[in-house]
């Protein structure tokens, strides 16, 4: 069973976060300077052994300028093999970047 990402608390530069706080500070982090270029980066990932945390990432970065950042951290659970462990990593970023 997937869980929305809205439904996840996120950690930032100023604590827990909620979705709709994430979006806003975005938000603003683009309308403070709209002219520079901008990346938004998205990933998971874990350790490598049969039980492990997943963590999920998403960067904004303002190209030659900062970042602003927040992560993620599911519950440990067993990982039964590797591919296993590659696909979880994968829906967990495509879910988070569906959302955002």
């Amino acid at each position: 069973m997937n869980v929305s990402m809205k439904d996840v608390i996120f950690h930032g530069s100023r604590g827990d976060v909620s979705f709709d706080e994430i979006i806003a500070d975005i938000i603003c982090f683009v309308e403070r300077d709209p002219q520079r270029f901008y990346k938004v980066i998205i990933g998971s990932d874990s350790r490598a052994v049969s039980s492990a945390a997943l963590v999920t990432a998403v960067t904004v970065w303002r190209v030659g300028n900062g970042a602003i950042h927040f992560w993620t951290k599911a519950p440990e659970r067993v990982f039964y093999t590797m591919q296993e462990r590659i696909w979880q990593e994968a829906i967990a970023s495509i879910t988070l970047a569906q959302e955002i």
